[in-house]
């Protein structure tokens, strides 16, 4: 939906001599990239009446309030490591971001039914934190890893040091340079069959902690019983890569992002999305409407206070649809630095909101300079490529689409 061309607030021109220079459109899609804020929500909570010293902290998305459920991430640290660790912390931080209820948990290395424990856990307390019970991923690093691959390979009905109990089963796993040779002693590799979830393997040559031969050990065994699998080799890279994770670019995407999109396919997150309960619509209509039905007054292009924004707009930017004072408020500058450029400035208050920001120099052909910046719940500021010169005119508008 267009902001009306006529509301100044919402359609702001600015007389310039503009160069003609492309626009990308930046695009970001829920569980993939990240979307939200995060927040450690609770931390040192037990887990297991096997160890009560055993505890996880829980990290969740912050202004994801269009979610019915979240799907969950159970991150393991390598071994001497603590689930406080920086970069335990970092992966749990930026997959809450993407939408991810994500647990940093302490466990006891090599007992397998302990990281079954924090899957069961999380499975019993998934109306709690709004978690979708069969969306469950679990990885970590090194020990970490290993423990999470031994809690996916082994069988619910397995027995002695392979038990893991029932409900423990999980829908995709993260391999950050972790097939040891306890793999080997435990006789893990032989125990993958074609119905074990499947694996995104990250590894360096040059580990000489964990042998770089192990995963790709672990790799043919995936691929011989068609177990759907990723490996990223790290070139000359030893132990604990993180900044090859993090920063390396692979076909334009970091490591990182490359398994989000391997979560995002194995964990179904497209249907997850698309079935998802709106962000709260409902229940506003019924609020400032008295129904949930976006007909009459509460129609999304209805504008029963005449203030000039439709319902739709008055929802995506947080306003009261029947009080005319109350408008959406969107706000024009000029950057500081050079090359000068115009910047759009708005608050992104809903996550089932599309929010596409656009530029045009005639008002007639439009172009998406960006699509959904920033984070939900926060003031996000776009700004336009165009470098601002004297003498002909720029201007930039906000769409707003409610996400289906």
């Amino acid at each position: 939906m267009l902001f009306r061309p006529n509301t100044p607030l919402l359609l702001l021109a600015i007389l310039y001599l503009a160069l003609a220079i492309s626009t990308r459109a930046q695009t970001s899609t829920v569980y993939l990239d990240s979307q939200y804020g995060s927040k450690k929500a609770f931390s040192n909570v037990a887990y297991t009446a096997l160890d009560p010293s055993l505890l996880l902290d829980v990290y969740m998305p912050t202004g994801a309030n269009h979610i019915a459920r979240f799907p969950a991430f159970i991150i393991m640290h390598g071994l001497g490591g603590k689930k406080e660790n920086d970069q335990i912390v970092k992966l749990c931080q930026n997959w809450a971001k993407r939408g991810y209820v994500t647990v940093a948990i302490s466990y006891t290395l090599g007992e397998v039914n302990t990281a079954a424990e924090a899957v069961r856990w999380m499975r019993a307390n998934a109306d709690t934190y709004k978690v979708d019970p069969s969306r469950i991923a679990i990885g970590g690093e090194s020990a970490g890893a290993m423990t999470a691959m031994m809690t996916a390979f082994y069988e619910t009905s397995d027995t002695g040091t392979k038990a893991i109990g029932p409900n423990a089963h999980v829908s995709v796993v993260l391999d950050l340079w972790g097939p040891s040779a306890v793999l080997f002693v435990f006789d893990l590799i032989p125990d993958v069959d074609k119905n074990d979830p499947p694996v995104f393997i990250v590894h360096g040559t040059a580990d000489t902690i964990v042998i770089y031969q192990n995963s790709v050990n672990l790799a043919n065994r995936l691929k011989s019983v068609g177990v759907d699998y990723k490996f990223f080799t790290i070139q000359g890279a030893e132990h604990s890569c993180y900044t090859n994770y993090w920063n390396d670019m692979i076909d334009g995407k970091t490591i990182d992002q490359h398994a989000a999109e391997f979560f995002y396919k194995h964990l179904n997150l497209a249907s997850l999305r698309a079935t998802s309960d709106p962000a709260g619509s409902t229940s506003w209509t019924s609020t400032h409407f008295n129904t949930t039905s976006a007909s009459g007054n509460a129609a999304w292009t209805a504008d029963p206070d005449a203030d000039g924004a439709p319902n739709l707009l008055e929802y995506a930017f947080g306003t009261i649809p029947t009080t005319a004072s109350s408008r959406p408020s969107v706000q024009h500058s000029i950057s500081i630095d050079s090359p000068r450029r115009s910047v759009l400035t708005f608050n992104r208050t809903r996550s089932d909101v599309t929010y596409e920001v656009l530029a045009s120099s005639d008002l007639s052909t439009w172009t998406v300079i960006a699509v959904n910046p920033g984070t939900v719940g926060q003031s996000v500021a776009v700004t336009d490529s165009v470098e601002l010169k004297t003498g002909v005119s720029r201007y930039l508008r906000v769409r707003t689409t409610l996400v289906p």
